[in-house]
């Protein structure tokens, strides 16, 4: 339904409802589309617009994955930017644009290429959700959600957010061995450690049987 080349053009949308109820769809690779949703949420109501990706719009380098959220009568249309990316942002005051570009939120990390993104708002505090491969054995195909908390800037502007091993808790979080309480399992380049290592032997059944330890 749409004028892309690739079969990887028409992935990872963004549902987004208005206050009036009126639903939007954004998607789009290396192209950014949006259409209404009729109230069944699977039909569109009306016709797909391509959104020019102009650099006073999204930035120099719009990659995918948009994101559209309000907040204060402002719509910011987060996305991934780059390779590898880094999550950018751009504001409006309508849904359909025309947009402005802010800037970068997230900056690229080492353990992963992607970092797709989500933004919210529970209980009166902002999250940024975003992933890494920070995990053992992680990396671009097995990723690990992250979360952390943040305050708008005074004028609206969303602040510069580093992922952080320690989340919305504080509390930094570690894969412990489940033979040996005492020692935790890291990676060095997505290869498991035990750490301390001891033996080949202790390495080989602690690495097998992880548990969660805060």
């Amino acid at each position: 339904m749409t004028p892309n080349t690739t079969a990887w053009g028409d992935i990872d949308p963004t549902v987004f409802v208005d206050d009036d109820g009126q639903a939007y769809l954004y998607w789009g690779n290396d192209a950014l589309f949006y259409a209404k949703l009729n109230s069944d949420m699977t039909s569109l109501n009306g016709s797909i617009v391509s959104v020019p990706l102009t650099t006073a719009a999204f930035g120099p380098d719009y990659t995918i994955a948009p994101w559209l959220h309000k907040r204060n009568g402002v719509y910011y249309l987060s996305y991934a930017s780059g390779w590898p990316e880094s999550i950018s942002y751009s504001t409006s005051t309508s849904p359909t644009g025309p947009w402005t570009y802010k800037g970068v939120i997230q900056p690229a990390i080492p353990t992963s290429g992607t970092i797709h993104q989500a933004i919210i708002d529970y209980k009166g505090q902002s999250y940024f959700i975003s992933h890494n491969g920070a995990l053992a054995t992680g990396g671009d195909y097995r990723r690990s959600v992250v979360i952390e908390k943040f305050t708008y800037n005074v004028d609206g502007t969303i602040p510069t957010i580093f992922q952080t091993s320690t989340g919305i808790n504080g509390v930094k979080n570690r894969l412990q061995s489940y033979n040996f309480p005492t020692r935790y399992i890291r990676h060095n380049n997505y290869v498991l450690k035990l750490d301390p290592i001891s033996t080949d032997t202790e390495k080989q059944d602690a690495t097998s049987r992880l548990l969660i330890k805060r």
